[in-house]
């Protein structure tokens, strides 16, 4: 199985950071998800999956649509490691991306997600 690994800071803002978007036809399973964070306070991270379903007959032009795959909570100056070989941390269609409650620039993520 292919996989893509990477390890990347968060913007500053508290919107919608991109991190990673599947190439076509693929799903990704989350095999291990790292978060660091030193910020200066306690985080709330959102783990979203942004895609538009296909068109079917009943919905010729489907809407985009963001779901929440997993939530977190950390603390200041804590790393979380969650390890998902055996079964995966949460399932992506499409765009993976973070959501934090406050801007923040002080929170790495590192990944590591395989195609199927």
């Amino acid at each position: 199985m292919k996989s893509i690994s990477a390890t990347q800071a968060l913007s500053g803002a508290a919107v919608d950071n991109n991190i990673l978007t599947l190439p076509k036809r693929f799903k990704g399973l989350v095999r291990r998800l790292q978060v660091r964070n030193d910020s200066g306070a306690q985080r709330t991270l959102n783990f979203n999956d942004a895609f538009t379903p296909d068109a079917s007959v009943g919905t010729p032009s489907p809407s985009a649509q963001t779901i929440e795959r997993y939530r977190m909570v950390i603390a200041n100056a804590a790393t979380i490691t969650l390890d998902g070989m055996t079964y995966p941390i949460f399932k992506l269609l499409n765009n993976f991306r973070i959501v934090g409650d406050a801007a923040s620039a002080a929170i790495i993520v590192s990944y590591v997600i395989e195609l199927e």
